[in-house]
């Protein structure tokens, strides 16, 4: 037989699997469980290949079947034992192997995926299909370089007609180091193509590739033309699709990335575009477009795969959390989990996730009921530690996660929630020594070293931070704040002449939007007083970065640094034409109306932000201002949701206080110590709102243990003559004249150095 038709052959029995078997349908046999294959019927087919195991384990043919369902079922860990036993009948070797194989290389175990293809070329030395899985996983594995080219060099002198193991060729000699080599590999199979007019699955990766190759050399305007060529004859070709979507994304035009995404799922299977489903999704939420984000998940998670449904709806619990929807995430989380165990997974650590939703959605006897049913002691004392954390039970949450990590000992979540408590508490010190001890134990899966230098920064410390930071990046990435929080930094603490270079960097590490590190640059640059370069640096920002995810908070942090506003206007009456229903640049209109003296025109655009997205922090903030001597109490509140809607980022913090501040001015004393004691509770290292609450506190004759603690907050975090003054006040009140005299030297002393 010819080697091209076999081949043919082995592939209708790994991907079709063997239909022929559906000929006849009995109760509980091979040929019924053919069928329901046959109809996407996987969960029955399933259950009818268990029962005919139970009854005949030795039966190789079920064997063949029922790991080939497991595999379609996405149960990689249980597929391979069935499979492999399959493989021992000479007669099942071949399809088995091949799907053993496959297996290996999607899950990325490539060096498992040698044996069974070892043995299918020793039965069958001119298996052109073995010969190609194997020169795949050579590459793949990145260790068998030579062996991979002597697999294509065989399957070339069995199959002298063969294209596909040109990719595998030119990865092969791309790993080795052999650019020129792989390019000439390349133009000889680009003679091959139009020579032969080929089509199919080469045809998209060869002209891929040629497109990356432009790409890499640094020819944007060919590289962006092939891959256009490739796109309208392969819209839906996965490798295509991403590789576009990288080059797209890379010169900041996410629009042309959405409109791939978009054309890719329509003009295939969903099943065969799984990420790409999500892809789409989370960009559209991005851009303000949530409901149609929602109803792509949602559609995508529609499915009787119980894996691909649980996937699905994680990735909505995901966005759902993203967009604040604690609730509908918890709720999708569950489903999630309830999908997984349907496919036979479960895993202890899935219903932790859900706890943390539980906990963050309010439902905390649901967090505790998870707990309970829970069968590691460990896992149960974390998940009461947060509740107890939650409810502000902070020394008893401190004792459940001592016990857990006495039970877990290499356990960073437990560490890492206790500094969160130990700060709540104001033991600082304390919380400092748990993240380092965090970072020692797992540096990747918390965000200690940004709470460090958050902390160190709240100190009046921003070069310690800084550096902090990019010791910590050198060894681990840093993850998206963490890059927004080392840009905004090296924006202040540069020279500015470097500061380009180091925005450029950042944007290469493709961990953040560009539009989020330019807005937190120039935060930074406005930080030292220096917007005349903001104002400078905005003329050469590409106007489609302003479209990207943040391009309203990049939007938001020119108007504050004064940018001309003419410019800003036409910029914003531009997006606002592409993205009408955008709450967050509906909100930063408000901003420039507001700053342009148009109070009522900037209600309207708030409260329309508001009626789109009912906690957009903007849009709150700005409302608070303007009703600041109109209606301080609401005003009050507004900002309380802002503060709970901004997940304590810096800038929305220092706006909240900026507002009580504001209220106490305009004599609304009682609203802006209600909202001081807010911003101290969700934020412990607010030395502003520390001193204000210290000094309300004493000036009625509180000078209990909790004033002390406001006022060494105050002295810490907002150190002065004034909050050391304050700090020797309460001291003296206490009793404690020692201290209290030798706090009156240092305020002074910090006077004359001042």
């Amino acid at each position: 037989m010819h080697p091209r038709r076999r081949f043919a052959r082995a592939l209708m029995t790994v991907v079709a699997l063997p239909l022929s078997f559906a000929a006849c349908s009995a109760p509980d046999s091979a040929e019924k469980a053919s069928e329901l294959l046959q109809s996407d019927k996987i969960d029955e087919a399933i259950e009818v290949l268990r029962r005919l195991i139970e009854k005949d384990a030795e039966d190789m043919k079920v064997q063949f079947l029922y790991g080939a369902a497991l595999m379609r079922a996405g149960q990689y860990v249980a597929c391979e034992w069935p499979l492999r036993k399959a493989m021992r009948d000479p007669d099942w070797l071949e399809p088995a192997g091949l799907l053993v194989a496959t297996v290996a290389l999607r899950t990325g175990n490539y060096e498992a995926s040698f044996a069974p293809l070892d043995a299918i070329l020793e039965s069958i030395p001119d298996h052109v299909g073995a010969l190609q899985l194997r020169a795949a996983a050579y590459v793949a594995s990145k260790t068998h370089i030579e062996e991979a080219l002597d697999d294509v060099k065989r399957i070339r002198e069995i199959d002298p007609d063969d294209t596909q193991s040109y990719r595998h060729e030119v990865l092969a000699l791309l790993a080795d180091g052999r650019g020129d080599e792989a390019r000439g590999a390349l133009e000889e199979l680009g003679e091959r193509i139009g020579e032969e007019n080929l089509e199919g699955e080469i045809d998209p990766w060869y002209c891929t590739t040629m497109a990356l190759f432009a790409f890499e050399d640094g020819d944007l305007e060919v590289a962006e033309e092939r891959f256009e060529t490739c796109l309208e004859y392969h819209p839906a070709n996965l490798k295509t699709v991403t590789a576009a979507l990288q080059f797209f994304d890379d010169q900041g035009r996410s629009e042309r990335s959405v409109e791939i995404l978009g054309r890719a799922i329509a003009e295939t299977d969903p099943r065969l575009v799984t990420g790409l489903q999500s892809n789409l999704a989370f960009r559209l939420a991005a851009f303000g477009r949530t409901e149609d984000a929602i109803a792509i998940l949602t559609k995508a998670a529609n499915v009787e795969d119980h894996l691909l449904a649980a996937a699905f709806l994680g990735e909505l619990a995901t966005l759902y959390d993203q967009q604040g929807r604690t609730q509908e995430a918890l709720d999708s989380w569950e489903q999630s989990t309830q999908r997984s165990k349907k496919a036979g997974y479960q895993n202890p650590l899935q219903e932790l996730a859900i706890a943390d939703l539980a906990i963050r959605a309010g439902r905390l006897e649901r967090a505790l009921e998870i707990a309970e049913m829970l069968s590691l002691p460990a896992y149960q004392e974390l998940i009461r530690g947060r509740v107890a954390q939650e409810q502000g039970r902070h020394e008893e949450a401190l004792e459940h996660y001592g016990e857990t990590a006495r039970l877990w000992p290499d356990n960073e979540l437990a560490r890492y929630h206790a500094a969160r408590s130990a700060e709540a508490l104001g033991q600082f010190d304390r919380a400092i020594e748990l993240y380092r001890h965090t970072m020692r134990i797992a540096r990747e899966t918390t965000n200690a070293a940004n709470r460090i230098a958050i902390l160190r920064i709240a100190e009046g410390h921003p070069a310690s931070a800084y550096d902090l930071l990019r010791i910590h990046r050198g060894r681990t990435p840093l993850d998206e704040q963490g890059e927004l929080l080392l840009i905004e930094l090296a924006a202040q603490l540069q020279e500015p002449d470097d500061l380009p270079s180091t925005i450029e960097e950042a944007f290469g590490r493709g961990v953040a939007p560009a539009a989020r590190l330019l807005a937190r640059a120039f935060r930074g640059l406005r930080a030292r007083g220096d917007t005349e370069r903001v104002v400078e640096m905005m003329k050469s920002v590409r106007p489609e970065i302003y479209a990207d995810r943040g391009g309203a908070e990049l939007l938001a942090e020119l108007i504050r640094s004064e940018a001309p506003p003419k410019q800003l206007e036409t910029l914003v009456d531009l997006l606002l034409a592409s993205r009408p229903g955008s709450a967050p640049l509906i909100a930063v209109h408000g901003l420039l109306l507001e700053t342009q003296g148009a109070a009522d025109a900037a209600r309207e655009r708030y409260a329309a932000a508001l009626r789109l997205a009912g906690e957009q922090p903007e849009a709150l903030l700005g409302l608070a201002r303007l009703e600041v001597t109109r209606a301080p109490r609401e005003a009050g509140r507004l900002a309380k949701r802002a503060l709970a809607a901004s997940n304590r980022e810096a800038a929305r913090v220092a706006q909240v206080t900026a507002l009580a501040a504001m209220l106490d001015a305009a004599g609304a004393h009682g609203a802006a110590q209600d909202l001081f004691s807010a911003l101290v509770e969700r934020v412990p290292y607010n030395g502003t709102a520390s001193e204000a609450l210290a000094r309300e506190r004493l000036a009625q004759g509180d000078h209990s243990a909790r004033t002390l603690d406001l006022a060494r907050r105050a002295a810490r975090f907002a150190k002065s003559r004034e909050t050391l003054k304050l700090l020797s006040e309460v001291h003296a009140a206490q009793g404690d004249d020692g201290m209290a005299e030798q706090l009156s030297k240092d305020s002074e002393e910090f006077q004359e150095g001042a």
